[in-house]
């Protein structure tokens, strides 16, 4: 039954996220990751199960001199079909807002930068990039990793090294939507761990519960005033643009809405 959940329950979170929806890279068994540039790779426990990734291990990336481009080369394999946009996702948990960049393959310019800056410093975040649309079918087997480039941060400039200072990340999915994930979506995940998706899309907060576990939905804004409250397991609520913070029973979900 607990298999049968599980199953359930991913197959609920890739409808939601894109029906195309692929797992790259989870780092829960070795990984050939290449470093280059100056950087660093390890994979190590994961430091924060508690929050948005509850998985065992991530990779560790670190930096040993002042080159823009330190970058890991990992390992993955996914398509683009021509004329379709699609969004890497990646999980990362840095000390301080980074400037990360992504490439696909070997390619050079341009580098695509994530939709929303981190500001979770310190904590697990969704970071997703937009892909560029192609005439032609693309065929990915390698992501290019660049963990801390220095220019399009805030404030600018590299924050990393090699000793105290180092950036983690983990789970990278492809897929359709462009939402950041909001809630544990771990390939692995249990089903208790995984009560509700929640996200931002087109001036609306979306919410899913296939759990029915009972819990009260309230919406908050940036300076703490209610702007609604639920008692559904699905909703729509339709909010003007702005940070909102959301609560379910005795989790809280932070969400930037465009």
């Amino acid at each position: 039954m607990k298999k049968t959940t599980t199953i359930f329950l991913l197959s609920f979170i890739m409808a939601v996220f894109g029906i195309n929806a692929q797992n790259l890279v989870d780092f829960e068994t070795d990984v050939t990751a290449a470093p280059a540039g100056g950087a660093t790779f390890a994979r190590v426990a994961n430091p924060d199960q508690t929050g948005l990734n509850s998985t065992a291990y991530c990779g560790q990336f670190g930096r040993t001199d002042a080159t823009w481009w330190s970058l890991v080369d990992v390992p993955c394999n996914f398509t683009i079909p021509a004329n379709e946009k699609r969004y890497v996702h990646i999980m990362v948990l840095y000390p301080a807002q980074p400037d990360i960049g992504i490439r696909l393959n070997t390619e050079g310019d341009p580098t695509p930068r994530t939709l929303v800056p981190y500001t979770e410093f310190g904590k697990w975040q969704d970071l997703v990039f937009e892909m560029n649309v192609s005439t032609s079918e693309k065929t990915v087997t390698q992501l290019r990793f660049i963990g801390d480039m220095g220019y399009a941060n805030d404030p600018v400039g590299q924050v990393l090294n090699n000793t105290d200072k180092l950036g983690l990340f983990d789970e990278i999915i492809v897929n359709g939507d462009p939402s950041p994930r909001s809630t544990a979506t771990s390939i692995n995940l249990d089903a208790k761990k995984a009560k509700f998706v929640l996200y931002a899309k087109d001036g609306l907060i979306t919410f899913r519960s296939d759990l029915n576990n009972g819990d009260p939905v309230f919406i908050y804004n940036s300076t703490g005033n209610l702007v609604a409250n639920y008692n559904e397991g699905q909703f729509d609520c339709a909010v003007a643009p702005g940070l909102y913070i959301i609560r379910v029973g005795d989790c809280t979900r932070k969400l930037i809405v465009n």
